[in-house]
């Protein structure tokens, strides 16, 4: 009997081997892409202007998990941090629609960043086809350290900044730009900053000459962008505290005593 086992046995294993062989590493590979195609990422939001009424937007909270984080859009600050994975390096927020299929309709979607912490800007959708897009940022403090300038370059025409009576290299449209901290300050760690837009005929045209204040217990975020309306350069700043520095700040500035 025993025999015969062990000729079943051989049997299968000359049938099986092969085919384990081939298929196993297949599995493997297939494991590794779904894997890496589906990204965990730590992430806070930022809205620079409502559309459509939509002031708060559903990011899934992982993969067929069926939970979704409700995010409220701010427009004026960051949002705190959430956490969630994503497939297709894509991501996507939605509203609640009964008129579709699965019961919500997309309104804003994009490419990730790199990095494992981002900050995602919900811009208005120039082509209309819904009311946003995203520009992920990697938002990691080795990309952007504390007290240092973020500058995102809207505008269809390159800009150039001025810190402290420096020009710095010029950013084309759509890039992004991150300066050091400024040492050249004043007795109350401010400084001059300009920002110039360049003309048709390539001259720069100052815009803006902001007093901005140096400090490494914050960062600043700077959106330049063309105004719809008036087709004139609009910029927004931000003062960006990240919350993982939060326990710290609060630390090192206590609270007044009542």
């Amino acid at each position: 009997m025993n025999s015969a086992a062990d000729m079943i046995c051989r049997y299968f294993s000359n049938r099986l081997l092969p085919f384990l062989r081939i298929i196993l590493p297949c599995l493997l590979l297939s494991a590794i892409a779904a894997a890496e195609n589906d990204r965990k990422v730590v992430f806070r939001v930022l809205c620079l202007e409502h559309r459509d009424g939509i002031t708060s937007a559903r990011i899934d909270a992982g993969k067929d998990s069926g939970r979704f984080h409700e995010i409220i859009l701010l427009t004026g600050n960051f949002t705190d941090d959430y956490k969630s994975s994503f497939a297709d390096n894509t991501v996507r927020f939605h509203v609640a629609d009964a008129t579709k299929p699965d019961g919500r309709r997309l309104v804003a979607a994009g490419p990730l960043a790199r990095g494992e912490r981002q900050l995602f800007l919900l811009l208005p959708e120039t082509d209309g086809s819904r009311p946003y897009r995203v520009f992920a940022l990697d938002d990691d403090e080795s990309v952007f350290p504390m007290g240092a300038v973020r500058v995102l370059n809207l505008c269809p025409a390159m800009i150039r900044l001025n810190l402290a009576g420096a020009d710095m290299k010029p950013i084309e449209p759509g890039k992004v730009a991150v300066y050091p901290p400024v040492r050249q300050v004043d007795e109350w760690n401010m400084y001059q900053a300009r920002i110039d837009f360049a003309n048709a005929k390539g001259d720069w045209v100052p815009v803006s000459s902001p007093s901005w204040k140096a400090s490494t217990q914050k960062r600043d975020l700077v959106i330049t962008l063309l105004d719809p309306v008036s087709h004139y350069p609009r910029i927004a700043s931000y003062k960006d505290l990240p919350p993982w520095h939060k326990p710290q700040l609060d630390k090192k500035n206590p609270p007044p005593r009542g």
